[in-house]
């Protein structure tokens, strides 16, 4: 099973996640605080994939990213919108992509279906 670590300010949104890719067979870690995010890392056994809604956080949510980048966890940053300087701060600090919110969720599915595929 693939353990997916969500962090997002909003309950709805992580509900919304967990409805579209729980009933495939990804076991989701919901978070909503840079404080739950750290303890989940620090105490999952294996994360595979992350996703970081950056919405409603300060700057802090970028050291969320630094530790995913540490640990060589793929992730995605979520944000309210298409926004070339968030895409650019996303990927200093270790997104593999930045997706403008609202988000697609075949698209959504595809990302993650292709991240999660095992390795060879």
């Amino acid at each position: 099973m693939f353990i997916i670590l969500s962090l997002a300010r909003n309950p709805h949104n992580q509900a919304l996640l967990a409805a579209l890719l729980e009933p495939l067979g990804y076991r989701l870690l919901l978070t909503q605080s840079h404080h739950a995010f750290e303890q989940m890392l620090r105490h999952s056994p294996v994360v595979n994939f992350a996703l970081v809604d950056i919405s409603g956080f300060d700057q802090q949510v970028w050291n969320c990213c630094d530790r995913l980048r540490q640990r060589r966890i793929i992730f995605f940053v979520l944000a309210p919108k298409s926004n070339p300087k968030i895409s650019h701060t996303s990927s200093l600090h270790g997104a593999s992509g930045c997706l403008g919110k609202p988000l697609n969720r075949q698209n959504l599915v595809q990302l993650v279906q292709y991240h999660c595929l095992p390795k060879q």
